[in-house]
């Protein structure tokens, strides 16, 4: 019986490649605004955030989030909120970070 060789070499590198792609797509999600907290996302207010956080889609896939916590936290004295959203599609989670424009120095 002549059946086709599995090519695991060939698999195994293209999910290699993938895992790759994932990792630096989740690198520039950080960089982007709201991906840390030195860069938050300002919105005039808290009832904004989880809407807001909402629309981002997954840094993985691009498909949609949740929110699963909504919380308030300072990072180096400064009042923030962190929206930790959990992918639809993949179930990848990260945090997305904001500041309130009530919370700006003036």
């Amino acid at each position: 019986m002549g059946g086709r060789k599995k090519d695991r070499p060939g698999q195994r590198k293209q999910a290699r490649s993938l895992a790759k792609i994932l990792r630096e797509r989740e690198a520039l999600a950080k960089q982007a605004a709201g991906g840390a907290p030195d860069r938050p996302i300002v919105l005039e207010s808290a009832s904004q955030v989880e809407p807001r956080a909402e629309t981002i889609g997954c840094a993985r896939c691009d498909a949609e989030v949740r929110v699963t916590a909504h919380e308030a936290t300072v990072s180096d004295g400064i009042p923030l909120r962190v929206a930790r959203v959990q992918c639809k599609a993949c179930g990848a989670e990260r945090p997305i970070w904001f500041r309130l424009r009530s919370a700006l120095p003036n």
